[in-house]
């Protein structure tokens, strides 16, 4: 009687610690798995914080590539430039927004690669097997525009007769140029970079 009752408390006290060992097992399994979890999405976060770095860079250059192009745009006819600012009430202007009556004028990519036509140059060159665009070798695409809104009558700069008698009136004007760009992949993905500069331009003579 007593062997058996030696036997049974001997099986039960193994199945303790084999129930014991298990859930030690299961313990590490998950704790290891946790671990690798962490690794892989901690490595992952790095990656996608690097490519938003390299986005946003993009997106600055693209910027101020776009506001050159338009200088250099409104430089060969500022007269005209002038005159659709003042006359065209564009409202749908981020920079004036909610203003009533604001002058604005905006360029587009289209108008800024239609002067590149007859020099057989693209605005922005695309992504090839052989080599990577100008956005990279990245499904990108990209959109800007440029507003310029607030022009006023200023000052004739250095080197300009400020004399009201004088023979050569000079005229010279200011106006307020934002430009907007954006940046984003032509897939299905959500990421998005988009940057605002603004600058002040004094035009003349008018």
């Amino acid at each position: 009687m007593k062997t058996r009752d030696r036997k049974r408390k001997a099986l039960a006290r193994r199945s303790r610690q084999r129930g014991a060992s298990v859930f030690i097992v299961v313990l590490v399994i998950a704790m290891l798995t946790a671990i690798g979890v962490f690794a892989a999405r901690s490595s992952r976060l790095s990656t996608t914080a690097s490519g938003h770095a390299r986005q946003m860079t993009q997106t600055h250059y693209l910027t101020e590539y776009a506001m050159e192009l338009s200088v250099a745009q409104v430089s060969t006819n500022v007269a005209v430039h002038v005159n659709r600012m003042n006359s065209a009430k564009d409202t749908s202007c981020f920079a004036m927004a909610g203003a009533l009556g604001a002058s604005c004028h905006r360029i587009f990519e289209p108008n800024l690669a239609e002067q590149l036509v007859p020099q057989g140059t693209l605005l922005l060159e695309p992504p090839t097997a052989a080599a990577a665009g100008s956005l990279g070798s990245g499904a990108l695409d990209r959109s800007f525009a440029i507003e310029m809104t607030s022009f006023s009558m200023g000052k004739p700069v250095a080197g300009f007769d400020l004399s009201p008698t004088s023979p050569a009136n000079f005229k010279f004007g200011t106006i307020v140029m934002t430009g907007i760009s954006q940046i984003r992949p032509t897939g299905t993905a959500s990421w998005t970079s988009s940057e605002s500069a603004r600058a002040f331009l004094m035009l003349g003579p008018l």
